[in-house]
């Protein structure tokens, strides 16, 4: 018991609950970082058969926005994509949902571009990584 009333003080403390009427509540701020857990616990489904169309994100988050450079990241490396550059990932699959999301929870509407792509330097090595190499012709 002591260790829930500690931590709920901690949660009222730092801006994340208020307590009414003997209740627990999310306040805003409380919100904004249960969705970005969320976030980190995305998971999208893979389809049975790979379409052999790479997803390709580009972002270029100002260094004043270093938080949120560095919180995309960690994102998109949970969620399985694979770095190409700092600013370059990549994913085999179709993700819309998750780049509308991250556009939406970090405002990056010009900031983060979504490219489908058919074919990259690397991309054998990629496809291994992700364990599709059946799907690519033979070297």
């Amino acid at each position: 018991k002591e260790y829930i009333k500690t931590a709920r003080a901690r949660l009222v403390r730092g801006g994340f609950i208020k307590i009414e009427s003997g209740y627990a509540e999310l306040t805003p701020k409380g919100e904004a970082v249960l969705r970005r857990l969320e976030l980190m616990n995305y998971k999208i489904k893979e389809p049975r058969r790979w379409d052999k169309k790479w997803r390709l994100l580009i972002f270029d988050i100002p260094e004043k926005r270093k938080k949120n450079r560095e919180e995309v990241r960690r994102i998109l490396f949970g969620i399985g994509f694979v770095r190409l550059q700092d600013s370059a990932w990549l994913y085999p699959y179709p993700c819309e949902e998750i780049v509308t999301l991250l556009k939406v929870e970090f405002a990056l509407n010009k900031e983060l571009l979504y490219l489908i792509v058919d074919t990259f330097d690397g991309e054998r090595t990629a496809a291994c990584q992700f364990n599709l190499e059946r799907y690519l012709s033979k070297p």
